[in-house]
């Protein structure tokens, strides 16, 4: 019984002591390269800004800072949302946006909820406001 031949074996390739580069899509005239989405630094700002305002507004002598910061956050995180929005896939943080004004609406709410339960409250324990 015979075998069929071998084919001639090829000699190995030395390796190379440098890895090779990654493969990179190859660009052709008039194409732009890649640009990564970034975050928009408004949106986040005002997110930070919402959350730093939480804490503010529990500490009595500066509250009022953090009412202050709440409104600065729900207008930052209002332009923020606009800058993502008109971007075209450009800026991302909506969700950081959307949840600075979220954060910054619920606080005002809370605010104007106090503000009615101290005067319903005077006007109930007082007997009204001319005492």
């Amino acid at each position: 019984m015979t075998y069929p031949p071998q084919p001639p074996q090829s000699p190995q390739q030395p390796q190379s002591q440098y890895p090779q580069p990654p493969y990179q899509q190859q660009q052709y005239p008039g194409q732009y390269p890649a640009v990564q989405p970034k975050t928009s630094p408004m949106a986040l700002t005002g997110f930070i800004m919402a959350l730093a305002a939480i804490v503010l507004i529990f500490i009595p002598p500066i509250s009022i800072v953090g009412w202050l910061l709440n409104l600065a956050a729900f207008i930052v995180s209002i332009i923020g949302n606009s800058q993502v929005k008109n971007s075209n896939g450009a800026l991302t943080g909506k969700g950081l946006a959307v949840a600075g004004i979220v954060i910054s609406s619920i606080v005002f709410g809370l605010l104007v909820i106090g503000i009615i339960l101290v005067l319903v409250l005077g006007v109930a324990f007082l007997g009204g406001f001319g005492m």
